[in-house]
């Protein structure tokens, strides 16, 4: 049995997923695979299936409670999936909500952070390096970053040689 534990202000709510763990690994691990050909239909389907199994039941939840921001704390195999990837339609998460994924709850601190803290380090890999393939979106999803975040220098490697 999956759950979500939902945590919405002092309460926490355990929802069922409506999926079995090895249909969870399976798809999960194929959408892992499947991540750097985002135009490829599977990608999409596997995408939307996630959504339906890990949103879907704690999305009026999060609408009855105005929730701007989800925060992640993935375990197992939840950890192969990258969240603001998955659709609902042709949405992905990350134009619904603000997404922040933290490897534990007690690893990090809950003190926000001002205007002036905000700081960024983004890392890709845009051309084949060790054995390692490029990855083929890396330039225009730090470009889109950098967009959004406006003031903040970006430097690629190219820049730096």
């Amino acid at each position: 049995r999956l759950v979500v534990l939902l945590t919405l202000g002092d309460t926490i709510k355990q929802v069922d997923l409506p999926v079995t763990a090895l249909d969870l690994k399976t798809t999960a691990k194929n959408f892992f695979l499947r991540l750097q050909s985002r135009s490829n239909e599977l990608f999409r389907r596997q995408s939307r299936k996630l959504y339906k199994w890990l949103i879907e039941p704690v999305q009026s939840e999060l609408k009855a409670h105005h929730v701007k921001i989800l925060v992640i704390v993935p375990d197992g195999v939840f950890r192969l999936i990258p969240f603001s990837a998955l659709l609902k339609g042709n949405q992905f998460l990350i134009e619904q909500y603000a997404l922040v994924t933290i490897p534990a709850i007690s690893l990090t601190e809950h003190t926000p952070l001002t205007k002036q803290d905000h700081r960024i380090l983004i890392n890709g890999l845009s051309s084949a390096r060790q054995g390692y393939p490029p990855l083929k979106n890396v330039v225009k999803e730090i470009d889109y970053i950098q967009s959004i975040m406006k003031k903040i220098p970006c430097y690629m490697i190219k820049h730096i040689h």
